[in-house]
């Protein structure tokens, strides 16, 4: 592996996923994991995401909408996803207008005890994000909704009481308590099957990672008859 380009293409991979291609955020997460000791199967699947990108080189993101777009969050996670260390992974979206503006793929750092703690570990990252975008994009308006797929973690944003199934979850994760009767967030179920951030904690089947990728703003510029101008 000495001689093989393996940093190099993380590198290119993790500026694209960055700037352009939020759908292959996961997968360069996780291989980039593995920058110190990768193998040729590490290799391989890195390959594969470079083949995913050539296959979808006219797809673009795109920013269109309203005049005055609405920022709306969605937040998922998995639950001891990680087998090497047993943490779960964060992921969040928001977009604004029909498209991404700020997203997220990373591991938790603390475990958590059940899918609910790690769903509203996951809804803490959210809201500082929301919070933050707010102040960059000055918006004052209405209440900024996030979207999650988990009802027991959006009752407990509701609830700061310390009851026996909360009352281990660190301090810090409580501050989506602090906003949400302030009416800065606003937390709303949506279903696993019309959750897009899913594409940020792990491999989907070709028809959700494609309605995934849709959702998020991605359009190919050879199959859109009106192509939306940058606004």
């Amino acid at each position: 592996m000495k001689m093989i380009p393996y940093l190099v293409g993380i590198g290119l991979l993790m500026y694209a996923s960055m700037v352009t291609w939020p759908d292959i955020t996961y997968p360069t997460n996780k291989l980039s994991q593995l920058n110190i000791d990768p193998g040729l199967p590490h290799w391989t699947a890195l390959q594969q995401v470079f083949h995913y990108l050539k296959k979808t080189k006219d797809y673009v993101l795109t920013l269109c909408g309203p005049i005055e777009p609405e920022l709306v969050g969605y937040t998922d996670s998995d639950y001891a996803g990680c087998l090497d260390t047993c943490c779960s992974t964060s992921g969040y979206i928001y977009t604004l207008g029909c498209g991404s503006i700020s997203w997220s793929s990373k591991c938790q750092p603390v475990i958590t005890t059940s899918t609910c703690e790690a769903e509203y570990v996951a809804s803490c990252h959210a809201t500082k994000e929301a919070i933050w975008l707010w102040k960059l994009l000055d918006l004052l308006g209405p209440t900024t909704i996030i979207h999650s797929d988990n009802a027991g973690s959006i009752s407990l944003t509701k609830d700061a009481t310390f009851h026996a199934r909360s009352k281990h979850i660190n301090v810090q994760f409580h501050y989506t308590c602090e906003c949400v009767p302030a009416k800065d967030i606003l937390f709303k179920y949506l279903p696993t099957t019309d959750m897009p951030a899913d594409i940020m904690m792990k491999a989907l089947p070709h028809q959700k990672h494609e309605k995934s990728s849709i959702m998020l703003g991605l359009q190919s510029t050879s199959h859109c008859d009106n192509f939306p101008s940058l606004q």
